[in-house]
């Protein structure tokens, strides 16, 4: 989730940092977590709670960066050095960005009313997200 929204000057700033996030993880349309609450609402759901679990979820980025770590080698022959240190940096910035509290994570529990007879189909109402429709074009394909 976008936690507070980040100035003009900031994204431009950082434009490659942004940049090098969309190689790695593909492009994403991120929002604040009342704009997700709206949407689910605008969906026909009913929003019980949302909570922003940013702080329970930073601990993953020191994992994944332990994992680095511990399984470099392996990983260099899975999906090179190049893209690896793209995946090390990535995950720095993301850092950087939670502790600025630029981006997090968020949570939301809903319930929808579903009236006998009809099946349980569900479609959010939202905008499309922008970008490549496979978020790793860069990687190697396996056989």
């Amino acid at each position: 989730i976008v936690r507070n929204t980040m100035p003009f000057q900031y994204l431009v700033k950082n434009l490659a940092e942004f940049e090098n996030l969309n190689l790695v993880f593909g492009k994403q349309n991120v929002e604040l977590l009342e704009t997700y609450r709206q949407l689910a609402q605008n969906s026909g759901l009913n929003v019980l709670r949302t909570a922003d679990i940013s702080e329970q979820v930073f601990p993953t980025m020191r994992h994944w960066r332990e994992n680095v770590d511990v399984h470099r080698e392996e990983l260099q022959d899975l999906i090179g050095e190049e893209y690896l240190m793209q995946f090390i940096r990535a995950c720095e910035f993301l850092q950087r960005l939670w502790k600025e509290e630029k981006l997090g994570y968020g949570m939301m529990l809903a319930t929808r009313n579903v009236e006998p007879g009809n099946p349980a189909v569900f479609t959010v109402n939202s905008q499309p997200i922008r970008g490549e429709s496979s978020p790793h074009p860069h990687l190697p394909q396996r056989a």
